[in-house]
């Protein structure tokens, strides 16, 4: 977290002071911030036993893949709200398996 973290600082340091307006504007870069305020955010959240366990892990799993998949998907032409929307959408899918793996799991019956 701390490397993608310093990375996503870097590159806006430099697209900041060679004037590259284009690269800070970026709906993948705003993404990619986005989604990594969100992970630490949501981290600082839990540790401080904020975030209700109900929603915190799901929070945490569904934003790391949103930025794997943000970062490894061609997603370039794409616009910032569609990205969020999207975000949005997979976090509800994940919330939903992962809460349907979990009861699976956790059930008394042998599976």
């Amino acid at each position: 977290m701390t490397l993608i973290t310093l990375s996503l600082l870097s590159f806006g340091a430099i697209a900041f002071f060679s004037k590259d307006i284009a690269a800070l504007s970026s709906p993948l870069y705003l993404m990619e911030v986005t989604l990594i305020g969100v992970i630490i955010l949501n981290a600082v959240l839990m540790t401080k036993h904020v975030m209700p366990m109900k929603f915190g892990p799901v929070l945490a799993g569904g934003s790391w893949y949103s930025l794997f998949l943000v970062t490894a998907l061609p997603f370039a032409a794409t616009l910032y709200p569609t990205l969020l929307i999207f975000y949005g959408a997979f976090l509800v899918l994940f919330f939903v398996v992962f809460t349907a793996v979990k009861s699976y799991f956790s059930s008394p019956v042998a599976h």
